[in-house]
């Protein structure tokens, strides 16, 4: 029989090779991006969460890690207001492959559904977890096998969402927008981008003194999730360089956020850079526009000059993720890289 642990951030680098046994072509794992999502994670329910290891070896041939809203976030009463307050993860369900088979997997899942269900969940969904790898089940060709092996546990399909891959030697100028220029607003070396003059928009990197008028266009505009990850981004030590924003009138009608390899956390969007050369990937998302700025063009624009922020920081490849807006995406020369489907079971 296997042997099962408590999770235990002990064996990070067994996992971490569990992982990459199963995952490193596609998925690669690092110690740094293991340990920010799932350890350092308040929202990681212990008690959902187990490791398997082999009976003679004690090698780590299985993992269920779950999440649960934790009082311990000071920031978790803004998912609870989204409608997550019922509602629990499986982050990630990994089976060696020389253990599959043999009824390992559906044991790991039935810990964590049950550890889930009496710590107060009414619903729990794959993926899409504060600090995911996924924002669903993966399901490229080569992975369509993982969808039906939950659908057959209970687990209802829904919406298909998307990774879209930009190289900057494929991307497409949108117009309207014009660089101003890449002299500083502030004491820091940022990017402006104005649109014509009959429109007026500005579009430029946030400075740090603006957090607070930020944070209250984002729990105006967008409150929930997106408002949590920004109240999160600065509690990590974010300065503004990740953030751009649209400027109309004085007043910010937009944001976008935009990660690096020097940003102050791993974002989700650039979670597999060990894939590119130099480990050098960017990522754009998530982003939105108050809804009188909406329609006149200003979106594409936005995402246009986020892009071009990240290559100006000699970055060639930047991923969007979790999305389903992949033609908006593709008129800037975007290609599809991975796809996602949402699941979720009712308890």
């Amino acid at each position: 029989m296997n042997h099962f642990v408590d999770f235990d951030p002990r064996y990070a680098p067994q996992l971490v090779d569990l992982w990459n046994r199963a995952w490193v072509d596609r998925f690669p794992m690092r110690q740094e991006l293991f340990v920010q999502n799932s350890i350092e994670d308040m929202n990681v329910l212990k008690e959902g969460s187990l490791i398997a290891l082999d009976p003679w070896t004690e090698e780590a041939i299985g993992l269920v890690i779950s999440k649960k809203l934790s009082a311990a976030d000071p920031y978790a009463a803004m998912l609870e207001d989204e409608g997550y307050e019922h509602a629990g993860w499986i982050q990630v369900l990994l089976v060696d492959q020389r253990y599959r088979h043999r009824g390992l997997g559906s044991n790991l899942l039935s810990h964590a559904e049950r550890a889930l269900a009496s710590n107060g969940a009414r619903k729990i969904i794959l993926g899409g977890d504060p600090w995911h790898y996924f924002p669903a089940v993966p399901a490229d060709d080569d992975h369509d096998a993982v969808p039906k092996w939950f659908q057959k546990r209970g687990y209802q399909a829904g919406k298909t969402y998307y990774d879209l891959l930009c190289h900057r030697q494929h991307m497409t100028t949108v117009q309207p927008h014009t660089m101003m220029s890449h002299a500083a607003p502030s004491s820091n070396n940022r990017s402006t981008w104005r649109e014509p003059a009959d429109r007026h928009p500005t579009y430029r990197l946030l400075r740090l003194d603006e957090k607070d008028r930020l944070l209250a266009f984002m729990q105006k505009v967008f409150p929930g999730r997106w408002t949590y990850e920004a109240y999160h981004y600065f509690l990590k030590g974010g300065k503004g360089r990740e953030i751009l924003v649209v400027e109309k009138d004085d007043n910010i009608v937009g944001f976008c956020r935009l990660h690096d390899d020097q940003s102050p956390f791993i974002a989700q969007n650039v979670s597999w850079a060990p894939l590119f050369p130099d480990r050098r990937l960017g990522g754009v998302g998530p982003l939105g526009l108050e809804l009188k700025a909406r329609g006149a063009g200003y979106g594409l624009s936005m995402v246009s000059a986020a892009l071009e922020e990240l290559f100006q920081r000699g970055i060639e490849y930047v991923v969007i993720d979790w999305t389903d807006l992949v033609e908006f995406y593709q008129r800037l020369g975007c290609s599809l890289w991975r796809r996602y489907i949402y699941h979720e079971k009712i308890l």
